[in-house]
């Protein structure tokens, strides 16, 4: 013991790796915390696009019934959309593409997928002026389908 002192100032290995192991639980508890905050992020711009679609949907069906154009009586039951042109489309595939399916509502690589039901009551009869607006996606986050639901009365 000739070279130490017990008055001898400094940091035992103890207390730096202990200083550690705080530091990298606290820079990984960050990251964990950042990465949940990107998914939902991510999980609210896809909702947020799907909205929008389901709101222009619902804008093109007001516009169809000032024209006083028919909808039911052209669609009956079926499902439909209405394109950016707003002529309305049965959903349903056409040669591998569908009329109601839109890539570019997004940059995520995302297909949304528009359809238009009319309403029903509890009894399964038709509601008049009532359509039930549904957008459904891939999600990125949910590894799975996820949709929107509008209900809108004209």
């Amino acid at each position: 013991m000739s070279g130490l002192k017990l008055n001898q100032l400094g940091e035992t290995i103890v207390e730096v790796l202990m200083s550690v192991v705080v530091i990298g639980s606290v820079i990984g508890g960050a990251y964990a915390i950042v990465g949940r905050s990107n998914n939902t992020i991510q999980a609210d711009k896809e909702r947020y696009q799907a909205q929008l679609l389901a709101n222009n949907q619902a804008d093109m069906l007001k516009a169809k019934a000032a024209d006083n154009k028919p909808i039911i009586a052209s669609f009956g039951v079926q499902s439909f959309c209405i394109d950016s042109n707003g002529v309305a489309a049965l959903d349903q595939s056409v040669g591998g593409s569908n009329p109601c399916d839109d890539a570019s509502a997004t940059g995520g690589g995302l297909t949304y997928h528009t359809s238009i039901l009319p309403a029903k009551n509890s009894v399964g009869s038709i509601i008049t002026d009532m359509f039930v607006i549904t957008v459904t996606w891939g999600s990125l986050i949910n590894k799975g389908q996820d949709n929107v639901r509008l209900v809108y009365g004209i």
